[in-house]
C-alpha cells in the first residue's frame, strides 16, 4: 500500500553549509567586523566606567547609599562582566 508521506531527506542534504571565508574580500569584510566590534565594546568599558565613578562620586556627596545606587553597580558589574567576555 503506497501514502502519501513524503520522503525523508537524506542526512546529507539536510545539513547547513558552514561558513568559510576563503577569499581576500571576505576575510577583511570578517576582519572589519571584528573591528567595528572591538571599538564598540572599548566604548561600552568607558562608558560603564565612568558612570560607575560618577555614581561612587555621587554617593559620598549625599552621604547615603540607596538601593537604587546597589542596583545600578550591579547592572554596572554585570556589564563589565559581558564585555570582558567577549574581548579577546
Amino acid at each position: 500500500m503506497k501514502t502519501d508521506m513524503p520522503e525523508e531527506p537524506n542526512s546529507k542534504e539536510a545539513v547547513a553549509p558552514s561558513l568559510k571565508f576563503n577569499s581576500p574580500a571576505e576575510k577583511a569584510l570578517k576582519k572589519s567586523i571584528h573591528f567595528v566590534e572591538f571599538i564598540g565594546l572599548i566604548i561600552i568599558a568607558i562608558a560603564t566606567t565612568i558612570a560607575g565613578a560618577h555614581a561612587v562620586v555621587m554617593m559620598f556627596e549625599n552621604g547615603t547609599v540607596t538601593l537604587g545606587d546597589l542596583l545600578l553597580f550591579f547592572l554596572y558589574l554585570e556589564v563589565r562582566t559581558c564585555y570582558g567576555c567577549h574581548l579577546p
